[in-house]
């Protein structure tokens, strides 16, 4: 395993605790919480796969993070400077 794959949450707590070290300053701009759900949207639906546990809470964190992109990306400083395109988060 490398260390790289050992950083990364493997339960459903480890991602929450993650995602929460990680949150963007609220005032950060729009392109910045739509990396920030970007990421997490991957990460979620990593543990999906390996918190079989809570598989379905880990799939129903991925696509709140889906929505969540949706809405930013649908803001105006979002669309002026990058259009609609990437909405899904990289595999």
């Amino acid at each position: 395993m490398s260390a790289a794959d050992q950083q990364r949450p493997r339960t459903l707590r480890e991602a929450h605790d993650d995602s929460c070290a990680r949150m963007p300053a609220q005032e950060a701009p729009v392109r910045v919480w739509v990396e920030f759900r970007r990421a997490n949207a991957g990460m979620y639906r990593s543990v999906a796969d390996l918190d079989r546990g809570h598989h379905h809470e880990a799939l129903y964190w991925f696509g709140r993070e889906l929505r969540e992109i949706e809405r930013l990306t649908a803001e105006p400083e979002w669309k002026s400077d990058y259009g609609r395109e990437g909405v899904l988060p990289q595999a």
